[in-house]
């Protein structure tokens, strides 16, 4: 044991003897803690009679209290000498010495001390200079102790306090020694830092069971739970760390995160603030108040603090002990202030900084897996996969999982699933807590070019119906994720569509295993997850402002797509269109950019225009508030944010439009809006309850046919110069993507080759996906032969204004089999070129079809892959019958344009759902039936017509929601005897 006191420096130099001085020179050094300093017995002995010779005692011992517990492995004892409580003559004496002694007096059975430390380790000082504080270290930890102080006067003890105590220890499973509190904490914070919170908070919470108010563990307690997503659990603990310390900086830190992550940004700021004041190179606390100016849009504020800890780096002043934590944090400031300059300069601007990023720390996977995300975002796949292959060599398990999920986008199938494979082998749910999230990539991988056959298609469909399926079975076992769903790659199966087979058995079980993960929340959301979901704030605009209850019915669309071709074109000319007596409309625009917040075409689609982040929490938040009573989905599953969004109940009633032609069967979706030209037994195809439009539902105004640039005839002497084939040749095109392109497509291929010797068909691509491209060729190869394979060609990255020029200069246009987009159609017809189109059995085969039946056309409607071959060619070989067609949609697309029927459609089910699902309505609805009764109001039924119309239009699916194993499972069929 050491032994120090306290006392006026100056005083002890001046009047303490030489030998004195000696012995505190020799506690000022180094001593081990088994090896008592002092060795000088008391003069007299301490014995039972002299303890009780003075009463009252002029000696006090005031700290350590009776049978304390020592939190410390060090004892700071204080005394109290009275001396007016001595005679006269022992108050007048000028010699008198103060005697401290110390003996362990219970030993646990399992501790084993060295022979000195359990002697009786005494030393006395003269009090001449009033010594009362003394500093005694060395203890061990579950040893019990007693202090004895004894005041001696002229060699006559005069007063004498004893005190015992109990250094407090914990025994951790594995280790021999009883563990100091102190060794304890620096354990869990072990734990704690490499991921293990688990052990960490065990030992947490041992520590406060016996010091409820043990600051440092109250802390560490509360950031781990802060860190499991237990927020509210967390701030209580922190809030009690902080009323004990508020100079503590980890502290104020803490609790600024807490309070973000509740969304109290502006506290959080001053917290944040508060830290950095008490300590101006906590770099953890710079790092974080730039989250939190991100977080609030001022993104300025954000790229300060940002840049502040990058900075630091290069500080020859910081303390090069804490070099490993402190790069830590200046590398994650470096991947926020790269994703920030992403998000505010751009795609180039972003690779810059990860590239210099990289030669600073060419072996970090964080910068490669984030360059690879940027990289994925261009479609450079191939690049992208070289990033994710170093992290993943660096020994990044983010890395690994990356590889797998970019094998997949590329269509690598077999290898991904391969990979996936291999990541559940090296790792562990014990050692990585994200296995959910990998087992659930696995389960879902599906190709992106489909297989050669209908057979291997229905392979990979059952892979993928199996592998969720045993996840359900299995759900109680799955880790928790600490991912936001809408940020990975989660699959939202949307490529299934052209498969040419019923999807609601898949989809159902995707459905109920993403829900219950959700609503379980094993799915743990966190502010940063890959490239830091750095995003823009959400953004309102508004044209009136609406009344706190309003009685018009509040209808709000959700989509990423409203400003793009594929889905907006229609929702953006339709939803003006609506009684704005009756109906408030809301527009959540999701990833909306900055730019569009200014465009004029933004203020007239709706009365509210709100710009949602990719951020699931936020975005769920934003719509919360809006009060909504019905939501329309405009393509659920086409994006991961609004997919997973709809799975939350945010209004009443929640609807799909079929710009995704598909049933999304998400549990929380309660009706799909469909049309009139559904095959006979189309409900069997839905989970939802189905409302049939008369007409395709769609306002839209014709476009003007744009100026050409070149004549068809300049247009087709070009394509065969580039392409190198013979003047005479009959263009061909189909302007759907190549990843709708069924095997069925092939066989329609080759019948059209075969019967016409001058057929050259085209497809559009993607200059980055030239991997599909490359496998739709070798696989089209396999099912026609190598020569027939040889007139299929390629046009890469083709625009807008160059697609109409192509569908001006084609001999015939063709609709892909199975699944067709409803733009592609309305392209073609917008410049009167006929579609040869062959409706089938699921909506998606039959959008084109439906365009012609509203215009009463059925010349191009083809009723067999053989009749589908033998309309194309006759389109291109017989300029007479194109003519005709071509001149019967140019009188008739008319009707096409500004449908104020398909408004109707609209307005008369958002009637119905007001009067039969919207709560708010109903009771409205209830208290004027009870008011007319009770004055006798003799009132008619004067509801409108359209409402008993939209009754009949709406159709109860005739299946349970819930699917369960099917009975037979089947490679050459989907599934047989279905229980759902």
């Amino acid at each position: 044991m050491t032994w120090h006191w306290t006392l006026p420096l100056l005083s002890v130099i001046l009047l303490m003897p030489l030998s004195l001085l000696v012995v505190m020179a020799a506690t000022l050094t180094h001593v081990p803690s088994d090896a008592p300093l002092l060795t000088t017995r008391f003069h007299p002995p301490m014995t039972a009679a002299t303890q009780m010779i003075v009463d009252p005692p002029p000696l006090e011992i005031l700290f350590p209290p009776a049978d304390h517990l020592l939190a410390l492995t060090e004892l700071h004892v204080e005394i109290a000498i009275r001396r007016d409580r001595m005679s006269l003559t022992h108050q007048r004496a000028a010699a008198s010495n103060v005697c401290i002694g110390m003996k362990p007096v219970f030993v646990p059975a399992d501790i084993h001390l060295h022979a000195t430390t359990s002697e009786l380790a005494e030393r006395c000082f003269s009090h001449s200079v009033n010594l009362t504080s003394f500093h005694i270290s060395g203890l061990v930890p579950g040893v019990s102790y007693s202090v004895t102080v004894a005041l001696t006067v002229m060699e006559r003890v005069v007063g004498i306090s004893m005190r015992t105590f109990q250094v407090a220890s914990l025994k951790y499973p594995g280790l021999r020694d009883h563990l100091s509190i102190a060794d304890a904490l620096e354990m869990g914070v072990q734990f704690h830092q490499s991921g293990a919170r688990t052990q960490a908070t065990d030992i947490y919470r041992q520590v406060l069971e016996l010091f409820p108010n043990h600051l440092h563990a109250l802390h560490l307690l509360g950031l781990s739970k802060y860190q499991d997503g237990n927020v509210e659990e967390a701030m209580p603990l922190i809030e009690r760390a902080l009323r004990g310390n508020a100079s503590e900086e980890n502290f104020q830190n803490s609790m600024g995160l807490c309070l973000k992550a509740l969304g109290h940004t502006k506290e959080a700021i001053q917290h944040f603030r508060k830290a950095l004041e008490l300590r101006p190179s906590c770099i953890e606390a710079s790092l974080n108040l730039g989250d939190a100016w991100q977080s609030l849009g001022n993104w300025e504020e954000a790229m300060h603090e940002y840049r502040k800890v990058v900075a630091t780096l290069l500080d020859a002043n910081y303390d090069r002990s804490k070099k490993s934590n402190h790069e830590k944090v200046v590398k994650d400031a470096s991947g926020r202030m790269c994703e920030l300059v992403r998000v505010s300069d751009g795609w180039y601007e972003a690779e810059r900084c990860l590239s210099e990023a990289l030669v600073r720390w060419p072996n970090e996977p964080m910068f490669h897996n984030d360059r690879g995300n940027l990289l994925m975002q261009a479609g450079q796949f191939e690049a992208a996969l070289s990033e994710y292959e170093m992290a993943a060599d660096l020994g990044s398990y983010h890395g690994n999982v990356y590889v797998a999920d970019v094998l997949e986008s590329m269509g690598e199938t077999e290898r991904s699933i391969k990979h996936y494979e291999k990541i559940l082998e090296v790792y562990s749910a014990e050692t990585m807590p994200h296995m959910t999230r990998t087992m659930v990539m696995k389960a879902t991988v599906l190709p992106r070019i489909l297989p050669a056959t209908q057979s291997l298609i229905d392979d990979a469909r059952m892979r993928m119906q199996l592998g969720m399926f045993d996840l359900l079975q299995n759900f109680n076992t799955l880790e928790t994720t600490e991912l936001d769903p809408s940020r990975i790659a989660f699959s939202t199966a949307v490529t299934v569509n052209a498969h040419n087979r019923n999807n609601r058995v898949l989809k159902d079980i995707q459905a109920e295993l993403y829900y219950k993960l959700l609503i379980s929340e094993n799915i743990v959301k966190e502010a940063y997850v890959s490239s830091y979901a750095i995003n823009p704030l959400s953004y309102r605009q508004a044209r009136s402002k609406s009344a706190a209850k309003s009685k018009r019915l509040r209808i709000g669309f959700i989509s990423r797509f409203f400003f793009s071709p594929a889905v907006g074109l229609y929702m953006d000319e339709l939803i003006p269109q609506f009684d704005s007596s009756r109906f408030e409309t809301f527009v959540f625009a999701v990833g909306l950019s900055k730019s569009m917040k200014v465009a004029e075409q933004v203020e007239q689609i709706a009365e509210h225009i709100i710009a949602l982040p990719k951020d699931l929490r936020t975005a769920r938040e934003e719509v919360q508030a809006a009060d909504l009573d019905i939501i329309v989905y405009p393509e659920l599953g086409m994006d991961k944010t609004t997919y997973f969004l709809s799975f939350y109940r945010l209004a009443p009633v929640q609807t799909v439009w079929w710009g995704n032609a598909d049933t999304s069967c998400v549990p929380t979706i309660d009706i799909y809006i469909s049309t009139e030209f559904e095959k006979e037994g189309f409900t069997e195809n839905y989970c939802e309850r189905i409302y049939q439009t008369k007409g395709m539902g769609i306002y839209h105004k014709m476009l003007e046919q744009p100026d050409a640039n070149a004549t068809r005839d300049e247009i087709r002497a070009a394509i065969q110069e580039r392409f190198g084939i013979p003047s005479t040749f009959h263009f061909y095109l189909t302007i759907e993507s190549i990843l709708h392109m069924h095997p069925d497509f092939d066989r329609a291929i080759q019948l059209i080759l075969e019967r016409d010797p001058d057929a050259h068909m085209f497809f559009l691509t993607s200059s980055t996906r030239r991997r599909w491209k490359d496998m739709l060729l070798d696989r089209i190869e396999t099912n026609i032969g190598v020569a027939n394979a040889e007139r299929v060609h390629f046009f890469f990255d083709v625009d807008g204004k160059q697609e109409l020029s192509l569908l001006t200069a084609a001999d015939s246009v063709l609709s892909s089999i199975h699944l067709t987009r409803p733009r592609a159609a309305m392209q073609a017809f917008t410049v009167g070129v006929p579609v040869v189109t062959l409706p089938g059995s699921f909506w998606g085969s039959r959008i084109t079809y439906g365009f012609y039946q509203q215009m009463g056309i059925d010349d191009v409607v083809a009723t067999s892959l053989e009749n589908y071959a033998d309309l194309a060619v006759k389109l291109a070989t017989n300029p007479k019958f194109r003519s005709k067609v071509a001149k019967k949609i140019k009188r008739r697309r008319s009707r096409l344009s500004e449908d104020k029927q398909a408004v109707r459609q609209w307005e008369q089910l958002f009637d119905y759902l007001r009067d039969n699902m919207v709560p708010r309505f109903q009771e409205e609805l209830a208290a004027d039936k009870s008011k007319d009764k009770d004055t006798n109001v003799d009132k008619t039924d004067k509801s409108p017509k359209g409402k008993d119309e939209a009754r009949r239009q709406m159709t109860d699916v005739v299946h349970s929601r819930q699917c369960s194993q099917p009975n037979v499972w089947s490679s050459e069929q989907e599934v047989v005897g279905s229980t759902c």
